[in-house]
């Protein structure tokens, strides 16, 4: 490739950012111009493979096809597959979407309501939660996607916590008015979690509510508060109309967090909880609460100019055929900061500088809207399946890449993405985030994700590993000319680059395991 034949000098004159945006455009560019070629059976086969050791981490248990149908309700080969296959079947290429869907949910985690602790092992081992009845009910859950299942290991018929709660006896004879009765052996575990599983993908598949409003602004938060409080207050003065808020709050069991959302009295904002931990799961709880028919996702130390929703709306209302639309996320006061702050890598703080001053189509991952600025069509985002799990920041780790992913997806449908680059955003970001580890963790994550999305067939398959060598080759290059020119350790351009060798080499050799 040009650029790299040029080697040092190219990067010596041009900077290594510039280098590397080059890149990768030109990677990504030259696979929609080859259609994205499919990526070879055994690619597929490989992915099949880790999703069943991690669905046989959550049931494992085997029974004759008869007892197994029943649990799932269904003779559709690819479904079947799924659930209880044991190799790799080929899927039709217009049910792979629906298929990855599906296997996302199958590994999401469920709440288990029961008083007793017997299957507490098994349910920490398949990631699962499990609440008492009154620690359930203290919760505010959405009318829809809970994944609550209420066990009772008595006759009597517990009162359903959430309208989606399936409620199951375990005993050794069956009694009237719950959704399933298992007997009480070595499978009743399994035979639950396949059931309800089954269950909840049939319920979301049906879901028929119409949209209520046009947009809504979800807000999903992780013990921030105060930024979430300043957060909020930019969401309520925007100056676009017939819009609401959805808090998620990641973390339920502080009750700060509503407190603040009442303080407000808006009738607008409407609240609830997230059990489950990650930033994926919490805005998945939105997509069957939110009314509005447009989505809008902004973190909750982001900070939305007045006419911000309005033009999301506006872009989404001009451009139909659009799916995604994101706007520009700009850095609040880096200048604070500079002795951190490499010019050109504000992204490592989530900064989303526009490339043209109107809206404009992303024809790359590379322009991809994401993090604190992510609008997407409510319809679109449930046909996706949501943001999938194995992706998105838990806690206050350094994970991401969930809004790409989605992106990707709405891309292999045959949908667009846009950016409104006039939609403006200032991410607050907390002081302690500006240090060279962040700079160090976030390259590496990023990196590692980049892998992660190749092996899981989201991104275009056609180049391969050729783009994180490619990478590596023009960060190593510049390494050895920043030593030749002896620039001291202690100068932003040496450890930046440096973390951007650790970081390629990473991937690569992650990729090589795969």
């Amino acid at each position: 490739m040009q650029i790299i034949r040029k080697g040092a000098g190219y990067v010596k004159k041009h900077g290594l950012l510039r280098t590397l945006k080059k890149v990768r455009r030109h990677l990504l560019l030259r696979s929609l111009q080859n259609h994205q070629r499919p990526a070879p059976e055994k690619a597929h086969a490989a992915k099949t493979l880790r999703f069943i050791e991690k669905r046989q981490r959550q049931f494992s248990a085997v029974w004759d096809e008869q007892t197994a149908r029943a649990l799932i309700g269904t003779d559709d080969p690819v479904i079947w597959q799924d659930f209880f296959g044991t190799a790799h079947q080929p899927v039709p290429a217009d049910r792979w979407i629906e298929q990855d869907a599906r296997r996302d949910f199958l590994l999401r985690p469920m709440c288990w309501v029961m008083e007793e602790s017997r299957w507490d092992e098994r349910l920490h081992a398949a990631g699962h939660i499990r609440k008492t009845a009154d620690e359930a009910r203290a919760l505010c859950w959405p009318s829809l996607g809970s994944c609550m299942v209420q066990v009772s290991f008595s006759d009597e018929l517990p009162e359903r916590i959430v309208p989606d709660a399936i409620r199951v006896l375990v005993s050794d004879h069956d009694a009237p008015g719950f959704d399933l009765c298992v007997r009480d052996d070595e499978t009743a575990f399994d035979r639950i979690h396949i059931f309800c599983k089954a269950r909840w993908l049939r319920l979301l598949a049906e879901a028929e509510d119409e949209p209520s409003c046009k947009a809504t602004i979800v807000l999903c938060t992780y013990k921030r508060l105060d930024a979430a409080k300043a957060a909020l207050e930019k969401m309520i003065a925007q100056d676009a109309s017939d819009y609401e808020v959805l808090v998620v709050n990641n973390d339920p069991a502080s009750r700060e967090m509503p407190a603040i959302v009442q303080s407000f009295a808006d009738e607008r904002i409407r609240y609830i909880d997230c059990p489950y931990p990650g930033l994926s799961a919490a805005r998945n709880f939105s997509l069957y609460e939110a009314r509005g028919s447009i989505l809008l996702y902004v973190d909750d130390d982001g900070l939305m100019e007045p006419d911000c929703l309005r033009l999301l709306i506006a872009a989404f209302d001009a451009h139909p055929d659009t799916d995604v639309i994101g706007g520009q996320i700009l850095l609040k006061e880096p200048e604070r900061f500079a002795h951190v702050i490499l010019p050109g890598y504000e992204a490592l703080w989530s900064q989303r500088s526009a490339t043209h001053p109107e809206y404009y189509e992303a024809l790359t991952d590379a322009d991809f809207p994401y993090g604190c600025s992510y609008g997407i069509r409510r319809e679109t985002a449930r046909r996706m399946g949501g943001f999938r799990i194995t992706y998105g920041r838990m806690g206050k780790d350094f994970a991401g890449g969930e809004e790409m992913v989605l992106s990707h997806l709405v891309k292999r449908d045959g949908g667009k993405v846009g950016i409104e680059p006039r939609a403006i955003i200032w991410h607050d970001v907390e002081p302690s985030r500006y240090t060279l580890e962040h700079v160090q963790k976030t390259m590496r994550a990023s990196r590692l994700t980049n892998r992660l999305m190749k092996l899981d067939l989201y991104k275009p398959w056609d180049e391969g590993w050729r783009e994180e060598k490619l990478l590596l080759e023009a960060a190593q290059d510049h390494l050895e000319e920043l030593k030749r020119e002896g620039v001291q350790p202690d100068d932003l351009r040496y450890p930046y680059c440096l973390y951007e060798v650790q970081a390629s080499k990473e991937a690569l050799s992650e990729g090589s395991k795969a």
